[in-house]
């Protein structure tokens, strides 16, 4: 598999990954964001005899990727749940009303973009990113959007595979959101549940 154009697979199910999806493929409509990828997972490396923790997107068979910025990509996005998944309303009768929070986290290469002309400000891309999310009917809540730095952006992982360390870390993590990079992230909630929808014969 070439990770110069990895592939954003969706996942078809339903529960939480099922909302993801969804979003996934609103967000994919956007025609500054060419690379949508799905729900992201927290993955350890060892590289040179040090462990570097990094976001990894399945995306087919056994195949995972890692979707921390790339320059070879205009921009790209991946989802990130941050919370358990919880109970918001529970019935006997019927499949409980979940709950949980995710951020979406966008990085773009602003030389790449199509007339952009607005420097580091990426204020027309957030703007696009929030109008789906709150237009969307699974989600509740739009908490926050980050883009002060990479290191908050990408706060779980060692963007620079952990190799970084002391007072060069802070400038150094900073690359990836200085010109001609920029990025942010949007942190919200979303509502679903675990039903199967069944056509009806």
């Amino acid at each position: 598999m070439s990770y110069v154009n990895p592939t954003a697979s969706a996942i078809n199910t339903i529960g939480l990954d099922g909302v993801i999806t969804s979003l996934q493929s609103k967000f994919a409509l956007l025609s500054w964001l060419p690379k949508v990828f799905h729900r992201a997972y927290i993955h350890r490396e060892i590289s040179n005899g040090r462990t570097a923790t990094v976001p990894r997107v399945w995306i087919s068979s056994n195949e995972w990727y890692n979707c921390l910025p790339n320059d070879n990509i205009t921009a790209q996005a991946f989802f990130l749940p941050t919370s358990d998944e919880t109970v918001s309303e529970f019935d006997n009768h019927v499949d409980p009303l979940m709950k949980a929070d995710i951020s979406l986290i966008v990085w773009c290469n602003t030389e790449k973009l199509s007339n952009h002309t607005t420097g580091p400000s990426l204020a027309n891309e957030k703007a696009d990113v929030l109008s789906i999310l709150k237009n969307h009917d699974s989600v509740l809540s739009i908490q926050s959007v980050i883009d002060r730095s990479a290191k908050d952006i990408y706060r779980e992982f060692d963007i620079f595979g952990g190799l970084i360390s002391g007072s060069d870390q802070a400038s150094t993590f900073t690359h990836y959101t200085m010109m001609p990079y920029a990025g942010f992230r949007v942190n919200f909630s979303v509502k679903f549940n675990y039903t199967v929808c069944l056509p009806i014969s």
